[in-house]
């Protein structure tokens, strides 16, 4: 069972889901992590280099001792130097670009000294070690502060740098066709300069040599992260350098072509005369010759790299005599190795030193034939070969160089000097189709000197977008970008450029896809367009026209009024928190400015870095005209109420644990999420949490996870102990004839488990290997489960005991043997259905996993092939957007799926009579398959297509006032009809509020609810509890008139109490004070006994002795909902319970146990045993109650 469908049916069995389902349901703040379409790209980790031609300046001699007026003073020599010299490159690049902006002291004051100096950086397959510049220009600001650099070219990342006696700042940007226009704006650092020069040992000056400052005394290393390549200065012609830093004294790693690298000693900010001098360094060299014969290899790639300096990276290649030489090495301990397209190391890296300037001869490596992928690519529906497309290979256990191969004219590829490890493989980017993602890569397990083949990737175009961009006047716009996304998906699958007649054509959908678009081009934008949804043959003339783009500024406070520096300022249209976002960070000064924003409604957020709790305190709405900027706009983001979790994590014998990611998701009424990575001390703080209680968790590539329930914000030394990784060795043979298996995938799951789930389809991993072994690395620590399917045999699992550090060997998976099952999709009128996902059981209820993780999918005359099955396979199922879900049973070897066309559910969604747009609206039907989603436009108008007819919940969120409203109804769907389902929700005007009694708990785990009956539906608000002083308050504002009821819980990790739903009539403007009074009460203790293994398991006590409903999700959502007192979890290892504070009665106990491995919550309803039991509840007493399984 997937940990989705857990987690709903146990949210269904204990409130705590209830009231976690509407966020999943609804958009309730920014999506947290998610890339959106107007993200600019990241560039990787590389390098640059530089050149300038303007002559030395005479130098200023500064006094060791200076305040920090003198410091910064002493920049002005160099910015006059900067502002005289123009680095060229060779060429000098030129291009459409424009970089514009303003450069401001702390207090807001322009700064008309300023020089700014732009570098576009670049990365090469050739380049190792750093980046290298290809592009660069020195501009002077104004009096008013402002600059402009125009003529650069496009495609490329600039790293700027604003400088001025006053301070300095870095920034970073992108440019590209349809945005060749970026303003960027500089708020100046305390800081100042350190100049010297660079020379060799004759007294020349070395131009284009690379400093990077750090800090980090005492340590090596080189460059401190981002922060050295954002400092780092370049050499002129005469060999002087000028590198602006905050306060304090700085080391400098200093790197150029034909000189061996450096670390200097520390230099104090106002060094004016510093003076460096490289050497020519020592060298390396050696012979590369064959394992196998001992012959010299010729033509094979060498790669050096430093022990100590990941900078210090080397390559080379061997003579016709196998001989090689590297120059220019730093003294200290190398590594060097093969790394060639043919051949590998086969005695491993050859570690030696270099002292001083001597040479270290006589280095002999070993190569051997690597291993080798291959391949086809090509396009799935003409099956015609696509050439030139790089397919890479990269290795997923470890950090490493990543491989690649070109295809040529027929589509085939080959990847070579592969060792002895698992590797993921994918495509690049190809011409004409949908860009290529993470979804699309192979698992491919390699063994050295054998060809791993069929590694194939056939793509399809899909079906395509066609239309044209037009400007205010309706006139073409060319280079303008478009991109495109799934409504319900909200990243990028699409994107296109414009070409002169203004048209754009993008590829990758699917019919009945809806679909959002959006184009851009510098300051101009478009609105939102769509939701479209996809046309069995594409779309054609699309239109979409470009504005002057809004833009809107203004501060992020506390709620003391202080400026808040560095925090993270999203600008989301309202009510869709995915498509469309706009981002920005606050300077120094608390200011953020948001551009590049189309006319419409938007709702401001701000949260600190790294954290994902948007606070709803800081929300702000406005209103933007096209062309608009809005400023003054005040973002208070209430920090008293937030804290951190922080802690350490070791290893086993208590060593610090570098990069581990450690995320904490909140529990309760209160939205509390984040995340960390630990630094080299394994000391980790996640910030800008609630103080609720939090599920954490804790991952990295070397370590088995960790989870830990119930860690409340605001706690300490919340430290883990992490086991090392092991792995599992293996065979897979025929159940029949014990034969070798050669030819198959593989894949593993933590725990014990029956049955793959259907977001494994991703983690298989291809072998080919003669005698049916496998190798499975980076495995978690623990019970483990291997799956294997092959062609001709169902598939196969075998559980093994994977201890820290150690390799499981000897697992043994034996398939039986299967025939092929073949099948049809067709409509009820026998028309074949083409591109239908087919599934194995039930279709999954979410809609990713039933586009992502299909078996396969029917071809243009509806067949479909499945040549491997999980055991016990008896009913297919068959997802297609145009459809209703549908499924058959394999009879003789085939199925048959007919898809009904379903019915339709359409409505609109109205706030006080006015359409409220980008409501996000789902149905469920009662089994909890045939789940859909959409979006109300911009008239409130939303429908859902194809859903299965009978019973079907209707359920959204609206986001605006009063802390949002979760929307519910009831509605049956016919077969080819249209139900109407609308939402008119009240503008209401009254007040609830009142006190909350209860014991010490976290203000964030107790949640209020106020439920409205109305005219259409079931309308739900949610207030937030306030704590002051041990005493808690909760307020809900724009209450509509009528019959209300007010429930109230408090949720920890595993458990839940209630309090009695109290109802209310309110009236127009009336403020309603009610208390919410959690009960004393007795108590309920007991132990369950039967088959509590291998299962998830609870106990909850419902009020009434009135009989359990006949089981369905709606029944029994509704059944814990109105009913439960309290609940808690049960395991095997810990079967006991007691649930206090159960409020005075008879009343039902029940405990639920679900197989883990079942795999839809249909399945989970017909495999849940149930026992259930009466119990009579007094005040200060306690009630015993023991449970039995069947």
């Amino acid at each position: 069972m997937s940990s989705n469908a857990r987690l709903y049916v146990l949210i269904a069995f204990f409130v705590v889901l209830v009231g976690a389902v509407w966020w999943l349901l609804g958009d309730h703040g920014p999506d947290e992590g998610s890339r959106t379409p107007e993200s600019e790209p990241k560039p990787p980790r590389v390098a640059e280099e530089a050149a300038t031609d303007a002559p030395r300046q005479t130098r200023t001699d500064v006094e060791d001792e200076q305040d920090k007026t003198d410091l910064l003073a002493s920049a002005a020599g160099m910015t006059k130097r900067e502002s005289r010299r123009r680095p060229e490159r060779k060429p000098q690049l030129t291009g459409d670009g424009v970089i514009r902006g303003a450069v401001m002291d702390k207090r807001g004051r322009a700064v008309s000294d300023a020089t700014i100096t732009l570098l576009a950086e670049e990365y090469g397959a050739s380049v190792v070690g750093q980046p290298s510049v290809v592009y660069g220009d020195v501009v002077q600001a104004d009096a008013k502060g402002k600059y402009e650099a125009t003529g650069l070219p496009l495609d490329k990342q600039y790293r700027l740098k604003a400088a001025a006696p006053s301070g300095f700042s870095v920034k970073r940007t992108y440019l590209i066709d349809a945005a060749p226009e970026r303003e960027v704006n500089f708020t100046l650092e305390d800081g100042g300069s350190i100049e010297g020069w660079v020379r060799n040992e004759a007294g020349e000056p070395i131009a284009d040599a690379s400093l990077y400052p750090s800090q980090r005394e005492g340590q090596d290393g080189g460059i401190p992260g981002q922060q050295g390549q954002d400092l780092r200065s370049i050499t002129d012609d005469e060999g002087h350098f000028a590198l602006h830093a905050g306060v304090g004294s700085w080391r400098l790693f200093v790197k150029a072509d034909g000189y061996a690298t450096m670390e200097t000693p520390s230099f104090p900010i106002g060094t004016r005369d510093a003076e460096i001098v490289l050497t020519r360094g020592g060298s390396a060299s050696g012979t590369v010759l064959h394992e196998g014969t001992g012959d010299p290899l010729p033509d094979v790639s060498i790669l050096a790299q430093s022990k100590v300096y990941w900078q210090n990276l080397y390559r080379t290649s061997t003579n016709a005599q196998g001989e090689f030489v590297i120059e220019a090495l730093q003294a200290g301990d190398y590594t060097v190795a093969v790394d060639d397209n043919t051949y590998m190391p086969a005695r491993g890296d050859v570690s030696f030193s270099i002292v001083g300037e001597q040479e270290t001869s006589g280095l002999v490596l070993h190569a051997a034939e690597g291993g080798a992928v291959t391949g086809r690519i090509y396009d799935s529906e003409t099956h015609e070969g696509l050439s030139g497309v790089e397919i890479v290979a990269w290795v997923t256990s470890r950090q490493a160089f990543p491989r690649s191969g070109t295809s040529d004219a027929d589509g085939y590829y080959r990847i070579g000097g592969l060792a002895t490890d698992g590797y993921g493989v994918g495509p690049g980017e190809v011409e004409g189709y949908p860009r290529s993602s993470w979804q699309q890569h192979r698992n491919v397990s390699v063994v050295a000197g054998e060809t791993t083949d069929g590694i194939d990737f056939p793509v399809s175009r899909g079906l395509a977008l066609r239309g044209v961009v037009l400007d205010e006047r309706g006139a073409p716009v060319e280079k303008a970008r478009v991109v495109a996304a799934r409504e319900h998906g909200g990243y990028m699958d699409s994107s296109g450029t414009t070409n002169s007649n203004g048209e754009f054509a993008l590829y990758g959908f699917e019919a009945g896809q809806s679909v959002l678009l959006r184009a851009s081009k510098g300051e101009q934008i478009s609105k939102q367009v769509g939701p479209i949804v996809v046309d069995a043959r594409g779309n054609r003339d699309l239109e979409i026209r470009l504005e002057a783009g809004a833009a809107v500024a203004g501060i992020v406070v506390d709620g003391h009024g202080t400026l808040l520096a560095n925090m993270d300022v999203f600008a989301a249209p309202q009510f869709s928190y995915r498509f469309g976002r706009s981002e920005a960070r606050s300077d120094a000064g608390g200011k953020f400015k948001l551009t590049g924003l189309p006319a419409g409604k938007y709702q401001l957020f701000a949260r600190v870095p790294e954290s994902r709790t948007w606070g709803g305190e800081s929300g702000v709405e406005i209103a933007l005209e096209a062309g608009e900027t809005k400023t003054g706009v005040r973002l208070v983001y209430d920090t008293s109420s937030k804290v951190e979790i922080s802690g350490k994590v070791t290893d086993q014998a208590g060593n610090p644990i570098a990069d581990a990611i450690i995320n904490a998701h909140g529990q309760g009424g209160r939205r509390s999420y984040g995340y960390a990575q630990t630094g080299a001390d394994g000391n980790y703080a996640i910030k800008g949490l609630e103080e609720v209680e939090h599920s954490m968790s804790v991952n990295h590539h070397a370590f088995t996870s960790e989870r830990r329930e119930g860690v409340v914000g605001g706690s300490k030394n919340v430290n883990f102990t992490l086991e090392a990784r092991g792995g599992i060795e293996g065979r897979v043979v025929s159940a029949a004839s014990g034969q070798a298996v050669t030819s198959f995938e593989v894949t593993q799951t933590r725990g014990r488990r029956t049955r793959p789930e259907p977001w494994m389809q991703q983690d298989f991993t291809a072998v080919s290997d003669r005698d049916g072994k496998f190798t499975l690395e980076r495995v978690e620590a623990g019970e483990a489960t291997v799956f294997v399917r092959a062609a001709g045999y169902e598939w196969g699992y075998a559980t093994t005991l994977v201890r820290p550090g150690q390799t499981s060997s000897d697992v043994l998976v034996r398939l039986e043997p299967c025939a092929a099952v073949e099948g049809v999709v067709t409509d009820s009128s026998g028309s074949a259905i083409q591109g239908a996902a087919i599934f194995a059981g039930a279709l999954p209820r979410n809609e990713w996993e039933r586009e992502r993780n299909a078996l396969t999918r029917s071809g243009a005359d509806g067949a479909f092939t499945l040549e491997s099955l999980p055991p016990d396979t008896a009913v297919l199922s068959a997802h297609h957007p145009d459809y209703a879900g549908g499924s058959a049973a394999i009879s003789n070897g085939s199925a048959h799926i007919v898809l009904a066309r379903g019915g339709d559910i359409e409505g609109y969604v109205r706030v006080g009579g006015q359409p409220a747009a980008g409501v996000s609206l789902s149905a469920i039907s009662v089994d909890g398959a045939g789940r859909q989603s959409a979006r109300t436009d911009d008239n409130g108008f939303y429908v859902l297509k194809a859903l299965p007819p009978g019973l079907i919940q209707v359920r959204g969120h609206y986001g605006g006032g009063g802390g949002g409203r979760n929307l519910e109804q009831q509605a049956v769907v016919e077969e080819d009809k249209v139900t109407e389902v609308n939402f008119d929700i009240a503008a209401g005007t009254a007040t609830v509020a009142g006190a909350v009694q209860i014991e010490n708990v976290p203000a964030g785990s107790i949640r209020v609810t106020l439920s409205v009956a109305s005219g259409s539906g079931t309308e739900e608000m949610t207030a937030q509890v306030q704590e002051r002083d041990g005493a808690y308050s909760y307020s809900i504002e724009g209450v509509p008139a009528g019959a209300c009821t007010l429930a109230a819980q408090v949720y920890t990790h595993n458990s839940l109490r209630s309090a009695a739903p109290i109802t209310l009539e309110v009236r127009d403007g009336q403020a309603v004070r009610q208390d919410i009074v959690f009960p004393v009460g007795g108590t309920v203790r007991g132990e369950v006994t039967g088959p509590l293994a291998d299962s998830e398991s609870g106990v909850a006590v419902l009020r009434g002795a009135d009989p359990l409903p006949v089981l369905d999700l709606m029944s029994l959502e509704r059944l814990f909902k109105e009913r439960t007192l309290g609940g808690v979890q049960v395991t095997a290892e810990n079967p006991s319970f007691i649930i206090q504070n159960i409020e005075p009665g008879t009343h039902t106990v029940v405990v639920f146990a679900i197989p883990r491995d079942v795999s839809s919550e249909l399945e989970a309803l017909a495999n849940v045993r149930i026992a259930t039991a009466h119990v009579e509840v007094r005040e200060n007493e306690e009630s015993r109650v023991d449970l039995r399984l069947p």
